[in-house]
């Protein structure tokens, strides 16, 4: 499971790159990571309950929501200041299949981390860390 974290983690750096290019990669890895927290948080750990938070009209409070936290990591991280670059990147990062399939993969996993676990310690965001020490509690 850690080399899937891992891989699904990378692919979202990746793409986080692609679409902001920013250029620290350990800030993108942590944003990832960040999102999957979200993700997993919020119990969108399957495909279906991505696609029936994306597949909102864009006017709906939820998506509203969703799409509003993605692009404020995304602010987080990479200290771009225009809002609405922050919001489009968020809207083309979570519908990109490949987006799609690595954040269900690791927020699944992230929703079965515990504190002792090896992929805890593989875990760099410390929010990411904080949301699985907290959920042990």
């Amino acid at each position: 499971m850690k080399g899937e974290l891992f891989n699904s983690i990378k692919i979202l750096s990746y793409f986080l790159w692609e679409y902001t290019q920013y250029d620290n990669a350990l800030r993108l890895w942590c944003c990832a990571e960040d999102i999957v927290c979200f993700l997993s948080e919020n119990d969108i750990i399957t495909k279906e309950d991505f696609m029936n938070v994306i597949s909102l009209d864009k006017r709906e409070d939820m998506y509203k929501d969703f799409i509003r936290n993605i692009a404020y990591k995304i602010f987080c991280y990479t200290n771009n200041s225009s809002n609405d670059r922050n919001w489009f990147i968020a809207e083309k990062f979570v519908r990109n299949y490949e987006c799609i399939e690595a954040c269900v993969n690791a927020a699944g996993i992230f929703a079965g981390v515990r504190k002792n676990d090896d992929i805890y310690k593989s875990i760099r965001s410390e929010n990411a860390r904080g949301y699985i020490s907290d959920k042990m509690l």
